[in-house]
């Protein structure tokens, strides 16, 4: 019998499984990084910040913030 081949074959799909799993873990890393995945699922379902940037500047009025409250831009996100 010839187990060199049946040696490689079971070799080759333990590293597939190893790579998949390094890549998900990069994924997971950079999207909790940069939160871009989480941003884009985020507009893809039809959510919306505008509750929140609305509570935040009331927050801001509240604790007298001037330059945060006029001269930061807020990203509003309009879903669907």
């Amino acid at each position: 019998m010839d187990r060199k081949g049946l040696e490689m074959a079971v070799t080759t799909v333990i590293m597939i499984i190893l790579s998949i799993v390094v890549l998900t873990i990069l994924i997971i890393f950079v999207n909790s990084q940069t939160g871009f995945l989480s941003k884009w699922f985020k507009t893809q379902q039809g959510e919306s910040n505008v509750d929140s940037v609305v509570s935040a500047c009331n927050n801001l009025v509240a604790t007298e913030s001037v330059y945060s409250y006029c001269c930061e831009e807020k990203e509003i996100i309009f879903g669907g």
